[in-house]
């Protein structure tokens, strides 16, 4: 649910910046990047206080995210170092535009907020090697 007339919130705010690792704009740039080297810039930068797991989680989708972001048409213009990163990974994109196309996309017809997030989420955990079970019909 959004407050404003117009999708945004503190996304829109945000400059558009998204922290992946391992990206082909990266790569474009001759910047060497990986999953593990953002685990640590994220651990290093909560001064041990953050949940490992949700970063790990993070970690071993974001590749999936930002390359599903590329599919939905959301494409990002550059890549910049930000604080707590040890290399550039940053990823700008207009995040007004991104969060009209998300929004378009979910209201469709026959589509929802509630099932392209789903779907998404399923998508990742499946390519990242997760595999959700399904609800046995006769539990009801």
């Amino acid at each position: 649910m959004e407050k404003q007339e117009t999708p945004g919130g503190s996304t829109a705010l945000s400059g558009g910046f998204f922290a992946f690792a391992g990206t082909s704009l990266q790569a474009s740039l001759g910047i060497a990047d990986s999953a593990n080297l953002l685990r640590e810039d994220l651990i290093a930068t909560s001064f041990g206080r953050a949940k490992t797991d949700l970063i790990d989680t993070y970690c071993n989708l974001q590749h999936e995210l930002f390359e599903w972001f590329e599919e939905q048409g959301i494409h990002f213009s550059a890549v910049e170092l930000s604080s707590g990163q040890s290399v550039a990974r940053s990823h700008r994109t207009d995040a007004v535009s991104m969060l009209a196309k998300l929004r378009q996309r979910a209201e469709a017809p026959g589509d929802s907020m509630c099932s392209l997030l789903f779907r998404a989420t399923l998508h990742l955990r499946h390519n990242a090697g997760y595999h959700t079970e399904q609800p046995n019909q006769a539990d009801g």
